[in-house]
């Protein structure tokens, strides 16, 4: 710029231009960045994890070195989490399991969080395999299943597209089993999508989300899966509107992406469901609060490997 005044109509433009096109845009990249980065519609690159550290090589080392590292005026917990993506028709029913860090600070009252993306599992593998589509009986099933394997202390589950039943079925099916599984139903209506994912692109800009070794991909078909969907995963800004979605093409899906997405969303829903008092009204004789449902102070190395599934952790 020659001048400030010469700066102050530029910025003025890139305002404007930033709003039309979204920062994230190649004409924004190129036009005002000099940006190694270029994503152009897709949300996020693989090159953007590693650099950003999102993509841990050993994460059960990683988490115990973060334990360690706990300052004496913080209180440390963790819970088990997992979310599920259900599927429609044809989709793939999606399944993420993962540990919660909670980093108290007892000074600031203030909580802080870490979420560590473990295993995916498709839930409706065999089904798919076969042509078939999974029956919500199956489904609940094997949810509840997945549930009790994991010992999750919490799991989000998608209720877009009237599947509240399938979250009020998966809830009476723990109840019976004495599966006490905290089930927060989360429906993807209005704006709730657009503020799921854009707690997401936070908590990979702040590496505060994890996901293993890209080599696992060569032993889990979920995980696979999951890299392929984020891979080509889109954000399209429109004016206030941003969308995140798969491609329509056929053959693409967005399961494994929006279950790591409510993976992460679990603290920050709960915590603000806990302040507002917000309940998960799934049915009359599911009308229970939604809250932190433990605190565990166990140190993460006496923790078990509690499931078959999965990654080493």
């Amino acid at each position: 710029m020659r001048s400030k005044e010469d700066a102050d109509v530029n910025y003025g433009r890139y305002l404007l231009e930033k709003e039309n096109y979204g920062i994230g845009s190649v004409y924004i990249q190129t036009q005002y960045f000099c940006s190694f980065d270029i994503r152009g519609e897709r949300f996020v690159t693989i090159n953007r994890l590693e650099e950003l550290g999102v993509i841990k090589q050993d994460l059960r080392l990683h988490m115990d070195n973060l334990y360690n590292s706990i300052p004496q005026h913080m209180r440390h917990k963790y819970y088990r989490i997992g979310a599920i993506d259900s599927a429609r028709h044809s989709d793939i029913a999606a399944f993420v399991a993962g540990l919660l860090y909670v980093d108290f600070d007892i000074a600031s009252g203030i909580n802080s969080y870490r979420v560590y993306a473990t295993d995916f599992v498709i839930i409706n593998e065999a089904e798919r395999n076969n042509g078939e589509i999974i029956s919500p009986t199956t489904l609940t099933q094997k949810s509840s299943d997945l549930c009790q394997a994991y010992k999750l202390d919490m799991l989000m589950y998608d209720t877009t597209g009237n599947q509240d039943d399938r979250a009020y079925y998966l809830y009476k099916t723990n109840m019976n089993r004495k599966i006490g599984t905290l089930i927060i139903p989360y429906s993807y209506a209005s704006s709730n999508k657009q503020i799921m994912f854009e707690k997401l692109e936070d908590s990979i800009d702040g590496t505060r989300v994890y996901i293993p070794s890209l080599d696992e991909e060569d032993r889990s078909t979920g995980y696979k899966e999951f890299l392929t969907e984020l891979k080509v995963f889109k954000k399209e800004v429109n004016g206030n509107r941003v969308s995140y979605s798969a491609p329509t093409s056929n053959g693409f899906h967005d399961d494994f992406v929006t279950a790591f997405a409510q993976l992460n969303f679990i603290p920050y829903y709960i915590e603000k469901c806990d302040n507002d008092f917000v309940t998960a009204n799934l049915a009359t004789d599911a009308n229970y609060r939604l809250t932190w449902k433990r605190y565990d102070e166990d140190n993460l190395k006496n923790v078990k490997r509690i499931t078959s599934y999965g990654f080493r952790y």
